[in-house]
């Protein structure tokens, strides 16, 4: 690039910033005066298209540039900025003698052109940036024929997710396996499982791929059709930029073809076939015998079976191929149960290790434990063994894992049945649905209260095919609520049979998991509680209908109390009254108070009655019943006192008796009531006359002037005691407070 240059009068090397980023910038720049004029171009730029000197481009036209597209020209002079690709072909620039290159070929480009104004606005040149896209459409074009590639290959290529559901599948996996890619994807791999390999094949291969690493191992799988084949599988992660795992590669090949044409490896395809084929142990031991015995070409296999408690071994199947052989094994087989500690097959069982020794007759025997989930499970006898090897007993141990796991799969169905039948015969429902709630199974009990069969409820909804107008719909969504989120739930909720009728049900509804934690299905157990149910309700009106009579019998003693305390208080009034007349004799007052004495102990004794029977009946409180009895004995002994102030022309003299005393004392108030002031005089008449209600008035209006007093005199009048309210106000003084 030329060391300064300037453009209409504008000094562009003026900064040493602009100049430093010009000659410095990664990627290619170039800068041409307004009519086109290359004026300088950065190192990126000279490197690019292979030029040794600036010198050698300077000057070079863009407009006749042959590798600038002609539209890309035309808006360029119109103005505009300007982003173009181009095939940038070397051959014309050689052919038509541009610059000096030693480049051949072409690049794939990416161009953007901006034009470039002065202070004024005025556009003086513009620069030119430049992207070299070769590469990345090389990679392209590489990744496409990589794609064909693999959609040709003719081994079974698999992409799944890092939670190892697949993405992606080629046509030759859909050629051995017989699934499409479309019923495939989306599902997991296990798809493809036979169960007949261990469990801790597939940890070790998840472990591997899970630490970044590759997986190298073999498969044997069942096809769609459910052919069982050996797949020979590399399975590799496929990390980001950040070496993150986004990705699982699997490259299979199916070697099934290969394994048979070994006859140890063909004997673990065949023992295989044998397990999936048998349905019990005796048949499946008959047939694994010939079949190990002539894949191996040994001359004697043994077959024995552990009891539950492992201390013995019986016998089930027995093969030999040569008849002078058999002595050795057959012998102890012959009595077909072994619990000698000291035999070797109980050493087998015991420690759960392959026993390898040779005799005179033969020239080995290997004893192989069969093992499953729950430990040994019998014992595999191979002898005369032409050659013994780590190869063979590793194909053993496989060959005794998978018959191991075949008696844990029939005992685990055994079990299945057994419960199955109790299940079937139950009184109580029992219905077993899938992990989206739909219904799998139901028993008979289940069938004969709802009138739904096992075909009509198959496949449905149990919830939503049994609910209608009666059934709480909030119940009903916590059941479903505990469904989503897989755990047990307990529930009382009415149901619908076919018929439309209804009834209760006690719910109970648990999610049943594997080992490994997944979801295999919900059973739910329901018992017909409409009896419990119908017994509840009644004991709840029964309840009711008590509550109510109870509420009736207190509003009957309520309203007998106030018969029995109308007259009492009466008595009781006239009685006070009798008490304060002065004409009566001393005689005749102890006779009244015997009077008032019996009627307050008669009145007692019917509010103790009151307050027990309110104990069990729910009466009204005592307070509010001696408040209506004071009530009515103050009304009473007002107007009883009219009455006998205007029929018996009661005289105010004083006698001989007590009364005589509260005369004079009622004398003496006045007397000092007329000397205090009227409101006293007016509260001595109406307690003398028993007003009581002008008596309440005079009170309150004394309550004003002396509240300490009115308050005395109150508690006087509420007790009906006349003597200690006139001795209480004569005491008080003649000045008000």
């Amino acid at each position: 690039m030329a060391a300064s240059f300037s453009l209409s009068g504008v000094d562009l090397n003026d900064t040493d910033l602009f100049h430093s980023i010009f000659v410095n910038a990664p990627f290619p720049i170039e800068l041409y005066s307004e009519d086109g004029r290359l004026l300088a171009a950065n190192k990126a730029c000279l490197s690019l298209f292979g030029v040794d000197s600036f010198e050698d481009v300077k000057g070079l036209s863009f407009f006749d540039n042959p590798n600038v597209p002609s539209d890309a020209k035309a808006r360029l002079q119109a103005g505009d900025q300007v982003t173009y690709t181009t095939d940038f072909d070397f051959a014309l620039v050689h052919k038509l003698s541009l610059y000096k290159t030693a480049r051949q070929g072409s690049l794939h480009l990416e161009c953007t052109l901006t034009p470039w104004t002065n202070s004024k606005g005025l556009r003086v040149a513009f620069l030119v940036y430049i992207r070299d896209l070769t590469q990345a459409r090389h990679n392209e074009r590489r990744l496409r024929s990589l794609s064909r590639a693999i959609e040709q290959s003719t081994s079974s290529i698999v992409i799944t997710n890092t939670k190892g559901l697949i993405e992606y599948v080629n046509p030759a996996f859909s050629r051995n396996t017989g699934y499409g890619s479309q019923e495939i994807i989306g599902a997991n791999p296990r798809i493809l499982k036979s169960g007949l390999m261990t469990q801790d094949a597939y940890r070790k291969m998840w472990t591997t791929i899970g630490g970044g690493e590759v997986w190298h191992g073999e498969f044997l799988n069942r096809k769609k059709s459910g052919e069982l084949y050996w797949e020979q599988a590399s399975i590799s992660p496929v990390k980001d930029d950040a070496g993150a795992i986004i990705q699982y590669i699997a490259v299979k090949e199916d070697i099934t073809e290969r394994k048979l044409s070994r006859g140890r490896n063909e004997m673990q395809l065949s023992v295989a076939r044998v397990l999936t084929s048998e349905e019990s142990i005796q048949s499946a031991a008959e047939k694994l015998c010939s079949t190990v015995a002539q894949a191996l070409s040994c001359g004697c296999v043994e077959f024995w079976q552990a009891n539950p408690d492992r201390t013995s071994l019986a016998c089930l199947a027995l093969s030999t191929s040569k008849a002078q052989h058999t002595g050795y094994l057959t012998d102890a087989a012959k009595d077909k149960v072994i619990r000698a500690q000291e035999d070797f097959r109980m050493q087998t069982l015991r420690n759960m290790a392959d026993v390898r020794f040779t005799t005179p007759t033969m020239a080995s025997v290997l004893a192989t434990p069969i093992r499953s989930t729950r430990g040994s499970e019998g014992v595999l006898v191979v002898g005369d063994l032409l050659r013994m090897d780590a190869s063979l007993s590793n194909t053993l141990t496989s060959v005794c894992s998978q018959i191991g796991q075949f008696i844990h799969h029939l005992r685990t169905e055994t079990e299945l049945r057994r419960l199955a039948l109790v299940a079937q015969h139950t009184s109580d429902m029992i219905l077993i649905s899938d992990p989206q709630g739909k219904a799998i199974w139901v028993n008979e009990a289940f069938q004969k209260e709802t009138g739904f069969t096992q075909s009509e409820i198959h496949g449905h909804n149990p919830g939503q095919l049994l609910q209608g107008t009666e059934t709480d719909l909030q119940t009903s969504a916590l059941v479903s609520e505990a469904v989503k989120e897989h755990r047990s739930v307990q529930a009382e909720l009415i149901i619908h049979r076919k018929d439309k009728s209804s009834c209760w049900i006690d719910l109970s509804l648990h999610p049943v998991k594997n080992p490994g934690g997944e979801l295999v299905y919900f059973i739910a157990i329901s018992s017909v509680i409409s009896r419990r149910k119908a017994m509840e309700a009644d004991l709840i009106a029964a309840r009711e209908a008590a509550e109510a009579a109870n509420k009736t019998k207190g509003a009957f003693l309520a309203n007998i109390s106030h018969e029995l305390r109308t007259p009492l208080n009466a008595i009781l009034g006239f009685a006070q009254l009798l008490n304060h007349d002065t004409a009566l004799r001393e005689t005749h007052l102890q006779h009244v108070r015997a009077i008032e004495q019996s009627g307050e102990e008669l009145l007692g004794l019917i509010n103790a009655i009151i307050d027990v029977t309110k104990v069990v009946s729910a009466t009204p409180d005592t307070t509010q019943v001696h408040q209506f009895s004071r009530q009515s004995r103050t009304k009473s002994l007002q107007s009883m006192r009219r009455l006998f102030t205007q029929n018996f022309h009661l005289a105010p003299d004083p006698g001989p008796s007590r009364n005589r005393t509260s005369a004079q004392t009622s004398e003496n108030t006045r007397e000092s009531a007329r000397q205090a002031d009227p409101l006293r005089l007016g509260i001595v008449e109406a307690a003398r006359t028993a007003d009581i209600e002008k008596l309440g008035v005079l009170l309150q209006q004394l309550t004003k002037e002396n509240p300490a007093l009115a308050s005395s005199l109150k508690v006087c009048a509420d007790n009906f005691d006349y003597d200690r309210l006139l001795k209480t106000l004569e005491t008080s003084g003649t000045n008000p407070a």
